[in-house]
C-alpha cells in the first residue's frame, strides 16, 4: 500500500518521513532552503516518538513483544511518554510494518509527565474503531480524537498526502496504516494523551510508527 501514497498536498517537511516509509533512503527534508537530517532540527517541534528508537538506543534493551513502559521523546524536550496504568502496557512489535518496529497499543494508553505546547501532529499509524486515539483536553477544550466524535479544536486533517475534504472519525478509526497530519487554527498546551481519553481511561488499539508535535502548523514554505 505503500506505493501509492501521494504527496503533492503535505508539508515538504514531511515528505521525508513518508520517503521512509515507502523504503526508500537517502532523503533529507527540506526546511525553506536547508536540507537537514532530522526532526529535532525542524523548528517548532515539541515531541518527537520513534518505534524503531522506543528506547533511545536503537531498541537494542528491547525484544520483540516486550511492553513498551516508557517511549523517549527524541526532540530533545524531555517529553517522554509514559504508562497511564501497569496492567494496560503497549508492546514492541519488532519489523512488523515495512520491516520496521511499531507499538502496539491493545486497550492500552500512555501521556506525556507535563503539558506540552501543540497546534499540529502528525502520526505514522493504524488505528482501530474503538475508544480514544490522541487528547489533549486537560490544557486544550475540544482537542480530542474519539473513535464516536473529533473535537473541534481538529480543523484540518491531510491523510497520505491528500487534504481531508472534512473531519471524519472514519477517516482514521478504520484500521488502516496511514500517515495523518492534523492541525488546528490556534496553538494551545496540555498533557499529550495517546490512545487514551485526559481522564486516564478509554484507552484504545492501534499501532503507532511515528508521533511528531508542533507548536504551530507546518507550511509549504
Amino acid at each position: 500500500m505503500f506505493f501509492d501514497f501521494k504527496l503533492r498536498f503535505l508539508p515538504k517537511q514531511f515528505n521525508f518521513w513518508i520517503s521512509l516509509w515507502l523504503g526508500f533512503s537517502g532523503c533529507m527534508v527540506l526546511q525553506g532552503n536547508t536540507f537537514i537530517s532530522s526532526p529535532p532540527e525542524i523548528s517548532n517541534l515539541q515531541l518527537w516518538l520513534d518505534a524503531t528508537n522506543v528506547d533511545e538506543s536503537t531498541n537494542s534493551t528491547l525484544s520483540n513483544g516486550d511492553a513498551v513502559s516508557i517511549w523517549r521523546d527524541l526532540s530533545g524536550n524531555g517529553n517522554h511518554m509514559n504508562l497511564i496504568n501497569s496492567n494496560h502496557k503497549p508492546t514492541l512489535a519488532t519489523q512488523d510494518v515495512n520491516s520496521k518496529d511499531v507499538v502496539v497499543f491493545s486497550l492500552d494508553g500512555m501521556k506525556t509527565q507535563q503539558a506540552i505546547a501543540v497546534q499540529s501532529i502528525l502520526l505514522v499509524h493504524e488505528t482501530q474503531n474503538r475508544n480514544y486515539f490522541l487528547d489533549f483536553r486537560n490544557g486544550v477544550a475540544e482537542s480530542y480524537l474519539w473513535f464516536a466524535r473529533l473535537g473541534s479544536f481538529w480543523t484540518h486533517h491531510t491523510k497520505n498526502g491528500i487534504q481531508m475534504q472534512q473531519m471524519a472519525a472514519a477517516h482514521i478509526f478504520n484500521d488502516q496504516l496511514q500517515i495523518s497530519y492534523f492541525s488546528g487554527n490556534s496553538s494551545g498546551s496540555g498533557t499529550f494523551f495517546l490512545h487514551s481519553r485526559y481522564s486516564n481511561n478509554e484507552f484504545g488499539s492501534g499501532k503507532i510508527a511515528e508521533v511528531l508535535v508542533y507548536d504551530r502548523t507546518r507550511s509549504e514554505d
